[in-house]
Parts: structure tokens; C-alpha cells; sequence
């Protein structure tokens, strides 16, 4: 299990990085046309930087439920999240899935509606409830990914604190937002490698991480 955070350091999405949109995806080269705001076009930018990193050139492969990896010398696994100003990617060989969320006021009202009574009970009788209630939720969103199926399945049919033999879900907070990785295999605790865009734009094919020894070319 592989993890890298990427902070957006760019404001608006200039000609600069309009020039590199050719290495990526017609795809993701339509929907990042599609999107009006800036801060969306850089989130998908560089989320496709680091899918195509990940997977090269070769194209994606879709799962049953639409879930997609792709194909190198073994099947590789990966999810990507993104909430301002960073995107998260985690790979694995095995289905995995990973969300993160900048935490806010605490929606109670949806928690008691949409989670489970135990999930609900939890964040009720926090000291913290704001940052709770979006454990519950980035742990759904990143177990549901690792299934597949996403959000078409109710928010309720899943508790992220009981055990389950489909996923594990760790958490980790940075600064104030919440991550939450999601294995269909156990895992110890995952490192957290962080890289600046600003880093990055004099040459897309190089990334600095900071830990020394992990390298895109890794995965």
C-alpha cells in the first residue's frame, strides 16, 4: 500500500500547464475542458498526472462495477480523492480504495439519517464530533470505492467500526482534513508521502517526494 498527497501550489490553471494536457487522456483532456472552475480543472489536472504516472501509457481497465486498474507486469490497484488544495493517490495489487475531506461542522442530521445507530451513537457522544463525523464518512466513501460499487448503495449498509472480512479502513489527519484508506487485504500503517506541484512544473515526468527512498517508478 502506496500513498501520495499532492498539494496544489497554482491558483488558476494557465497556459503553462494547458501544454502539458497533451500527455494525458482525451478523456480527462474533455473533462477538464468541461469544468468552469479553476480550482476544478487543476484538482482533475493532476489527478490525471498522477494516474498516467502510475499507469504509463497503458490504458485503463474496467471491473464489473466500473472500478478502474490497470495492467503492467501485474494488475495494479489504485484510487484517487481529491478535496482543495490536494489529491490522494493510493495503489495496491489488491482493491483499495481512499477518500479525503477537509473537516467542518459536523451534519448530524445526516449522520442520524444516513449512517448506522452505532456510527450515529459514535460521533454523538464525541468530544470532537466534527472530526468524527468525517472519519464516518471518508471511511465510507473509501470503503465503498475498494468494493466498487461507490455511493449507489446505502451509506448505512456498511459500519466503519465493526470488523469486516471485505476491507480494513485506516484514518490518518493532516493538518485539517481527514484521510481514509480502505484494503481488501490487511495492512500495517500506511506512510504518507507529500509533493508540492510547484515542484513540479518544470518537468511532470520527474516527482521529488520527500521521503528519499520512494519514487513514482516504484509502484
Amino acid at each position: 500500500m502506496k500513498l501520495i498527497l499532492l498539494k496544489v501550489s497554482e491558483t488558476t490553471f494557465d497556459s503553462g500547464l494547458m501544454a502539458y494536457g497533451g500527455i494525458l487522456p482525451q478523456e480527462r483532456q474533455k473533462k477538464i475542458q468541461k469544468l468552469r472552475k479553476d480550482q476544478d480543472k487543476l484538482l482533475s489536472f493532476w489527478a490525471g498526472i498522477l494516474i498516467r504516472k502510475v499507469c504509463g501509457q497503458e490504458e485503463l481497465q474496467y471491473g464489473p462495477k466500473g472500478k478502474p486498474y490497470c495492467e503492467k507486469e501485474n494488475v495494479l490497484n489504485f484510487s484517487i480523492a481529491h478535496d482543495w488544495p490536494y489529491v490522494i493517490l493510493a495503489t495496491s495489487e489488491y482493491n483499495t480504495g481512499v477518500d479525503i475531506e477537509k473537516i467542518k461542522c459536523a451534519n448530524l442530521g445526516m449522520a442520524e439519517h444516513y449512517f448506522t445507530d452505532n456510527e450515529f451513537k459514535r460521533i454523538h457522544g464525541s468530544s470532537n464530533q466534527d472530526e468524527f463525523f468525517y472519519q464516518v464518512w471518508t471511511g465510507k466513501e473509501a470503503y465503498f470505492k475498494m468494493t466498487g460499487s461507490g455511493l449507489t448503495v446505502p451509506l448505512n449498509s456498511a459500519d466503519v467500526f465493526e470488523k469486516s472480512e471485505k476491507g480494513q479502513i485506516q484514518w490518518k489527519k493532516k493538518e485539517d482534513f481527514m484521510i481514509a484508506v480502505c484494503c481488501e487485504r490487511p495492512f500495517s500503517e500506511f506512510q504518507l508521502f507529500t509533493v508540492e506541484t510547484k515542484n513540479l512544473r518544470s518537468n511532470c515526468d520527474q516527482f521529488e517526494i520527500k521521503d528519499p527512498d520512494l519514487r513514482i517508478s516504484d509502484f
